[in-house]
C-alpha cells in the first residue's frame, strides 16, 4: 500500500517527513498540519491534517488516527490577499472562508460575503467593536485569546481557535490574523481569515474519545484479546484477560508471536486464517 508521502511532490514529502518525525518521537497529537499533494489528474491539492496517536499499554506507538481537510481554496484566498484591484476583491468576496478587516481600536471595518452570512446583523458603516459584536451575548472586553489584538500590537501573524457564544450554543472559529502595515511599517489594521471548524473540532474530540473508550473496553473485557501484526505474526499488544488465560505477562506476550502460543500441528491452519485477513 501507499503512504501519505507517496501523494506528495518529493520536496514536500521530505519537508513533511521531517515535521512528522518531531511529532511522532514524543507520541504527540498534531493539528492543522498543512501539506501539498498531487491529485490523480495532476492538480495540486493542499490538505490540512490533524491526528492523534494510538499507543499500546506499554506506551509503544502503533500508529496515528486522523482526518484530512481540503484547504486548497482557502490557500488560494490567502495568496489572493496580497493582490490588489477587482480580482482581489472578487476572490475575497466569494470564497467560503470569512475575511474581516479590524482597526487598531478593534473596530470592524469590512466583512466579506461569508462573514456577512455568519453575522447578518453587523453594519460595518457603524464601525462596531468586534468583541462586542461577534459574541452573543456581547463581551465587554477583548477576548483573552484574540490573535487579532496580538497582531495589532506586535505586527506578527497569530492564530487561535475560539469558543464563540452564539445564543444557546458555542461555535468554534479558527482565526488567522495578519497585520496590515503602511509604507513606514506601522500597523494600521489587521486582516482576519476565519473558518467555522465546529464540526471538525467535534470530529477530532470524538477521535480522542473513541481511543479512550477502546482502551477502556480492551482492558476491562473478560474476553481475551491478542492483536498481532499480519505480516510478522508478532503480537503487538495483549489485554489483561488473555494474560491471565495464558499465564504470561503483557511484556512476555508482546515479545512472542502466533507460533509461540499454538500447537505446531495447528500452525498451518492458523497461518492460513491470517492470510485471509
Amino acid at each position: 500500500g501507499k503512504t501519505p508521502f507517496d501523494f506528495m511532490p518529493p520536496d514536500e514529502a521530505k519537508r513533511v517527513n521531517l515535521l512528522i518525525k518531531d511529532i511522532v518521537k514524543p507520541h504527540q497529537p498534531f493539528a492543522v498540519l498543512e501539506n501539498t499533494n498531487l491529485h490523480k489528474d495532476g492538480r495540486v491539492v493542499v490538505l490540512e491534517t490533524s491526528g492523534v496517536p494510538i499507543v499500546d499499554e506499554g506506551g509503544n506507538l502503533l500508529g496515528y488516527k486522523g482526518i484530512n481537510r481540503d484547504i486548497t481554496e482557502r490557500k488560494k484566498a490567502e495568496e489572493a490577499l496580497i493582490q490588489s484591484g477587482e480580482k482581489y476583491r472578487s476572490v475575497v468576496e466569494n470564497i467560503g472562508t470569512g475575511v474581516s478587516l479590524i482597526s487598531p481600536n478593534m473596530e470592524i471595518l469590512a466583512l466579506n460575503r461569508q462573514m456577512r452570512e455568519w453575522f447578518p446583523e453587523i453594519d460595518v458603516s457603524k464601525k462596531p467593536i468586534c468583541y462586542k459584536t461577534f459574541n452573543q451575548p456581547a463581551r465587554n472586553d477583548i477576548c483573552s485569546y484574540c490573535p487579532t489584538y496580538k497582531s495589532l500590537k506586535d505586527g506578527q501573524v497569530h492564530e487561535a481557535i475560539t469558543e464563540t457564544p452564539a445564543g444557546d450554543k458555542i461555535v468554534n472559529y479558527r482565526i488567522i490574523s495578519s497585520p496590515v502595515k503602511d509604507k513606514d511599517g506601522k500597523v494600521i489594521a489587521a486582516i482576519e481569515m476565519v473558518e467555522d471548524i465546529t464540526e471538525r473540532k467535534k470530529t477530532e474530540d470524538a477521535l480522542k474519545e473513541s481511543q479512550e473508550r477502546y482502551k477502556t473496553l480492551f482492558e476491562g473485557t473478560a474476553e481475551g484479546i491478542l492483536v498481532a501484526d499480519i505480516e510478522t505474526k508478532k503480537f503487538r499488544y495483549a489485554n489483561p484477560a488473555i494474560c491471565k488465560m495464558l499465564g504470561y505477562s503483557e511484556e512476555e506476550l508482546t515479545n512472542m508471536g502466533v507460533a509461540d502460543v499454538h500447537p505446531k500441528e495447528s500452525l498451518e491452519h492458523v497461518f492460513a486464517e491470517f492470510e485471509t485477513q
